[in-house]
C-alpha cells in the first residue's frame, strides 16, 4: 500500500514538474504585448505625416506597427464595428467624441490642426479671393466627401462662406477621402480643389513637381477649425503602448516637423 502511494505521488510530483516547464517556455502578456503590432487607423490625410514621423523615430520605426488608412467616417465605422484597432487618429473630434459618448474609445487628446487649400492657385484666382470673396470656376470643383471626410466638411462650409452670386462652377466631384479629391485634380478630372496642405506637400515631396507647391492657405476663419483628436480604442490589449505613441505624436519634435507638413501644432489649435 505505501509503495502505491509512493508511486502516485511520484506521478503528481512529475506532472507538476512538466506543467512548470510547459508554462516557462510560453510567452508572458508582456511578450505578446511587445511582438504583437500597434494597429493604428489613421485619417488619409494625416497617413503621409504620421508615417514619416515614425520612419525618422529610432524606436517607433523598429515596432511592428500597421496603418489602416481611410476617411475618418469610414475608419469610425470600421471601429464601432469591433474592427481591432488599437488607436484612431481621427481628422475631427465629433467622432472621437461619439466613440468616447458609447464607450468604445477613450483618452481623447488633439494632436495636430489642419489647413485647406486651393489647388491648383493661380494669382487671378487668389486676387478674386482677397478681394471680392468669390470663387470663379471654369469646370469642376473636387472636395472629399462632406459626409466622410473633416475635410470636405471644412471646404463645404468655406464654399458657404463665399459670394454665391460670383462662386461658378461646372460640377462639384466628391471623393471618397481627401486624398482621392486630390488625384481627381491631378488627373485633369477636376479643373480645382479644396484639400488639405499635407496632401499637397506629400505630393511635392515624392514626385518632386514645383506644381504641387502652387496651392493657397485659405483663410482659416471662413471654416470651422480642423482639430484633429486621437482615442484609444478599449478593445485594445496594448492600451499602455497606444499611449506612449500618443505621447511621441504630442511631443514637440513631432510637433514641430508636423508644423512642416502642412498642420498647426497642437499649441496653436483651438481646444
Amino acid at each position: 500500500m505505501m509503495r502505491k502511494v509512493k508511486i502516485i505521488s511520484f506521478i503528481f510530483v512529475l506532472l507538476a514538474i512538466l506543467f512548470a516547464c510547459s508554462d516557462a517556455t510560453k510567452p508572458s502578456a508582456s511578450d505578446k504585448r511587445e511582438t504583437s503590432s500597434l494597429t493604428i487607423a489613421v485619417a488619409s490625410n494625416f497617413h503621409f505625416p504620421l508615417s514619416i514621423l515614425i520612419a525618422e523615430s529610432p524606436f517607433w520605426s523598429s515596432q511592428p506597427i500597421d496603418l489602416v488608412v481611410g476617411s475618418s467616417g469610414t475608419l469610425f465605422a470600421q471601429l464601432s464595428n469591433g474592427a481591432p484597432f488599437d488607436l484612431f487618429f481621427s481628422a475631427d473630434t465629433q467622432r472621437p467624441i461619439a466613440l468616447e459618448e458609447n464607450e468604445l474609445a477613450s483618452a481623447r487628446q488633439s494632436y495636430a490642426r489642419g489647413n485647406l487649400v486651393l489647388f491648383p492657385a493661380p494669382q487671378w484666382l487668389v486676387e478674386g479671393l482677397n478681394s471680392t470673396n468669390t470663387l470663379d470656376i471654369s469646370g469642376k470643383l473636387a472636395i472629399a466627401n462632406p459626409q466622410l471626410a473633416p475635410f470636405g466638411s471644412a471646404a463645404k462650409n468655406y464654399i458657404d462662406s463665399l459670394n454665391n452670386s460670383a462662386f461658378v462652377f461646372t460640377q462639384l466631384v466628391l471623393g471618397a477621402n481627401v486624398i482621392q479629391a486630390f488625384q481627381f485634380v491631378d488627373s485633369g478630372n477636376a479643373q480645382v480643389g479644396l484639400l488639405a496642405e499635407s496632401v499637397l506637400i506629400n505630393a511635392l515631396i515624392n514626385l518632386k513637381d514645383p506644381k504641387y507647391s502652387d496651392y493657397f492657405v485659405l483663410p482659416s476663419e471662413r471654416y470651422p477649425p480642423i482639430i484633429q483628436d486621437v482615442v484609444i480604442a478599449n478593445s485594445s490589449s496594448r492600451k499602455e503602448h497606444a499611449q506612449l505613441f500618443i505621447d511621441f505624436v504630442r511631443s514637440q519634435d513631432s510637433q514641430r516637423k508636423l508644423a512642416s507638413l502642412g498642420y498647426l501644432p497642437i499649441n496653436e489649435a483651438s481646444q
